[in-house]
């Protein structure tokens, strides 16, 4: 978690993949990031990440701002959003996940926020929090809520305006009627916390630690907890497309399309297709075009798909950042910790520019083959413009998540034919004659 301080900023597109980095090296229950400075402008397909769901509730009314929360697909079946709030000032985005009874509530708190704004923004979370069973439901609230001068762990306020302290005495009152705990100890932004974490199963929190990092003013938070891990792993997740087509190159410039086309034009589809079932039917036209693309398209390449790992590169990078990161929270020799972050952001703006040269390289290629190959061109800005649906996992009668193809399929057969209707017909006497 913590203040991304803009998560797509024309300036700086890098954070996006630094982030879906993490996530496979770290596979989190959750990412919840504040001040994500995003707007309708902003498509989700530009900032999604592969097999998280994304909620965010965007400034309304002014620019800057806004909360959002990256959550696992396995976690996301079972996710109802019971809240997402923003009145130009706070942003509040509340996240029910029913199969562990979690509440999950990321708030943004701008520094010198009025306490009217403040105090509303809590009132409607007061409103759906007080439809839980708190004995019960766990709760989790954090973000960044711009209150340096309270001392934890005991909360006491030091300093601070008379409406800071007002204000800051609302979220203590709230966390002492749910009997949540704050658990971040270390500065969040230089040598203030501002970035907070609230639970009430302090139990289920095991670590907590900042780390800085180049790619905000704030640190990032990393909480451990003892929620369930993913019960699909991304490493076992199936890549989409592997079909008998998936091993062409569409993309090669050697691809015969004129010659291919022609083929394609002499085949009677009408006999070769007539007076089969839909599955034999369907197998006929697979058979006939994978023969076709066979003589045309030329195979990819037997190298391993990576859209799913990270360049090795970069991996080593990630690798030796995690490494000294540790070895920053073992060390208590302020020199040495001195000499470890700078070493740190060093590798943070390699990580960065290799990804902005990675993008580049993309931008590059996809403009070169504008002319000669436009498919491979609209395939790259498609990317950005619609966000790939993943079907499943879906929850089953017995209340557990499936993504196993065979069994999602007899699902949703089943929901359709549950709903199936036959049409009716017009009366021919009220039918109007053709014209």
């Amino acid at each position: 978690m913590g203040n991304i301080q803009g998560l797509y900023p024309k300036s700086n597109k890098s954070k996006v993949s630094f982030l879906k980095e993490l996530t496979l090296e770290e596979d989190p229950m959750f990412i919840a990031l504040t001040e994500t400075h995003l707007a309708t402008n902003v498509k989700d397909s530009e900032i999604g990440i592969t097999n998280y769901t994304l909620y965010r509730a965007d400034r309304e009314g002014r620019s800057h701002g806004g909360v959002m929360v990256y959550l696992r697909h396995d976690l996301a079946a079972h996710t109802k959003t019971l809240l997402s709030h923003s009145n130009g000032v706070i942003e509040l985005l509340a996240l029910h996940i029913t199969n562990i009874n979690l509440i999950i509530v990321n708030c943004y708190r701008p520094p010198q926020c009025n306490l009217e704004s403040f105090s509303k923004a809590l009132e409607k979370l007061n409103e759906v929090l007080e439809t839980t069973p708190h004995a019960m439901t766990d709760v989790i609230i954090c973000g960044d809520f711009n209150f340096p001068f309270i001392c934890w762990p005991d909360g006491r306020s030091s300093g601070g305006t008379l409406e800071d302290q007002a204000q800051a005495k609302l979220l203590l009152e709230i966390a002492d009627k749910l009997f949540l705990n704050q658990h971040i100890m270390e500065p969040t932004r230089r040598n203030n916390i501002l970035d907070l974490f609230f639970t009430n199963n302090q139990e289920s929190v095991s670590n907590c630690r900042s780390e800085k990092t180049i790619f905000s003013d704030h640190n990032i938070v990393y909480i451990n907890t003892t929620y369930i891990k993913s019960k699909t792993p991304q490493d076992s997740m199936t890549p989409p497309n592997m079909t008998p087509f998936a091993s062409f190159n569409f993309f090669s410039q050697k691809v015969d399309w004129d010659q291919l086309q022609q083929d394609l034009r002499k085949i009677d589809w009408k006999l070769a297709l007539q007076g089969s079932d839909p599955n034999t039917t369907l197998n006929t036209l697979l058979r006939i075009l994978l023969e076709v693309c066979t003589a045309y398209v030329p195979r990819k390449s037997n190298k391993k798909d990576r859209r799913y790992s990270i360049p090795r590169d970069r991996k080593i990078l990630m690798r030796k950042r995690a490494n000294l990161n540790l070895k920053l929270v073992n060390s208590t020799n302020e020199t040495q910790r001195l000499i470890i972050s700078s070493k740190i952001e060093d590798i943070e703006q390699k990580i960065k520019h290799s990804h902005e040269e990675q993008r580049r390289t993309e931008e590059h290629q996809a403009i070169e083959n504008i002319r000669h190959n436009p498919k491979f061109f609209y395939s790259y800005c498609k990317k950005f413009l619609k966000t790939k649906s993943q079907i499943g996992p879906l929850v089953t009668e017995q209340d557990t998540i499936t993504d196993a193809p065979k069994e999602t399929c007899q699902m949703l057969a089943h929901q359709y034919n549950s709903v199936f209707s036959i049409p009716k017909t017009q009366p021919s006497s009220t039918r109007r004659p053709r014209t």
